[in-house]
């Protein structure tokens, strides 16, 4: 009795052992991850300040009550300085793409969509932070729904519609068999995987994502010093 009572206790003692070193782990993890995140939010903060002095002074704040009655002037500017900013941003994407010798289709698929899709990623931490797991996974779906509805055929069709009627534009990147398949097998992936995970974000499947946009990129890359 009395060797059974020691291995028991011998037992218990290294199960808290293993509990607390699991605690500490946990504990290291989350600090790491909070120290992550409050340097990204200082670096943005920092290099987001001209923009904010800018906007500031330019774009009405129709939220408070002596700017409320402004809030179509605030819209105007507002869309303002998004086409401002989003033609500064293709611009020296452009540059730094034939300065090294990459043409614009690959910068676009890899570098100006991470740029593009940072508001993405921030709107849709916040919505996973508050749980709101099928309002993140819809609003990527529903944002490049938008994309390929609005945001690539409304240029086109004023360009061709109304500004030079009865012209066409050619698309410099005509190797878009391969991509597109890609992107289909990306999306095929992701809702194999949904289900398999009960329709739960976890971890797995971020990894999983992670794993499919960086061979997407691999692949973009590969194709582009092979051709």
């Amino acid at each position: 009795n009395n060797i059974e009572t020691n291995n028991n206790n011998h037992v218990g003692m290294n199960i808290n052992e293993n509990n607390n070193n699991n605690i500490n782990i946990n504990k290291k993890k989350t600090k790491l991850s909070h120290l992550f995140f409050h340097i990204l939010y200082k670096a943005f903060h920092i290099l987001s300040f001209p923009y904010k002095i800018a906007f500031q002074f330019t774009i009405p704040d129709c939220t408070t009550d002596a700017y409320s009655k402004y809030y179509l002037i605030t819209l105007a500017t507002s869309i303002t300085w998004t086409g401002v900013l989003c033609w500064g941003v293709v611009g020296c994407i452009s540059f730094i793409g034939c300065s090294i010798g990459v043409p614009p289709a690959i910068m676009g698929l890899t570098v100006l969509a991470v740029g593009a899709g940072s508001p993405e990623i921030l709107s849709t931490m916040k919505a996973a932070r508050l749980g709101l797991g099928g309002m993140a996974v819809s609003a990527v779906f529903g944002t490049n729904m938008f994309n390929f509805a609005i945001a690539l055929c409304f240029p086109y069709f004023l360009k061709t519609a109304i500004i030079n009627p009865g012209t066409s534009i050619e698309i410099e990147f005509v190797e878009m068999v391969e991509t597109t398949l890609v992107l289909v097998i990306s999306l095929a992936c992701l809702f194999i995987t949904l289900p398999i995970s009960d329709w739960y974000l976890n971890r797995k499947i971020g990894f999983v994502l992670v794993f499919l946009y960086i061979s997407f990129v691999f692949f973009t890359i590969i194709k582009f010093l092979m051709g």
